[in-house]
């Protein structure tokens, strides 16, 4: 799949997030197409332009969504509230509930517009972390588990987050076996 946003981005000179998500469809849905077997599979995916010069997050999701951490004194529209911990917020921008894929419901994508401030903390992931079983009872991390350990660290610089998510996810993991592909991408403004 990194050939095909490749392709989007230079081939074509898409910018904006649904623009390449769009072209991204457009490219899978052809080439399944040309397979002598029907191929169901697809991508979820989320993609971020971020234009710091006009402090402009863009953002795009199939099925993923984006998360930001801000200073609750700060207007944030056209976001979800998650929950507030101390002086802060977390948010939740929700994403288009349908894959980079042949969908039967298909529909383009959306592109959102946030604005950034600065020491906003934002974060996209793969679904692999709150998918992940573990702990004592074998259960799914789950998403609000997940989120609320985005908040834990947030306030921390970016390397040292990266190292208490990744110790979280291995904790909880323990014997279990890994299920999924995981990333998770975290930017302070």
């Amino acid at each position: 799949m990194p050939y095909v946003l490749n392709r989007a981005v230079r081939e074509f000179g898409l910018r904006k997030p649904a623009d390449i998500l769009n072209k991204v469809t457009e490219i899978v849905i052809e080439t399944f197409k040309k397979s002598e077997e029907q191929i169901k599979d697809g991508m979820d995916i989320s993609l971020c332009l971020l234009d710091k010069k006009n402090s402009i997050l863009e953002f795009s999701g199939a099925n993923n969504p984006l998360w930001l951490i801000r200073d609750k004194s700060i207007e944030t529209d056209d976001m979800d509230f998650g929950f507030e911990e101390g002086e802060v917020c977390l948010y939740e921008k929700k994403t288009d509930k349908q894959p980079v894929a042949q969908f039967s419901h298909w529909k383009p994508f959306t592109n959102h517009t946030i604005k950034i401030h600065e020491n906003d903390v934002f974060y996209v992931s793969s679904d692999g972390y709150p998918d992940q079983f573990g702990g004592e009872k074998g259960k799914k991390l789950k998403t609000k588990n997940f989120k609320k350990k985005l908040m834990e660290g947030h306030a921390l610089p970016l390397r040292e987050q990266e190292v208490i998510i990744h110790q979280a996810f291995e904790a909880w993991m323990g014997d279990y076996e890994k299920l999924d592909d995981v990333c998770v991408i975290g930017v302070r403004v």
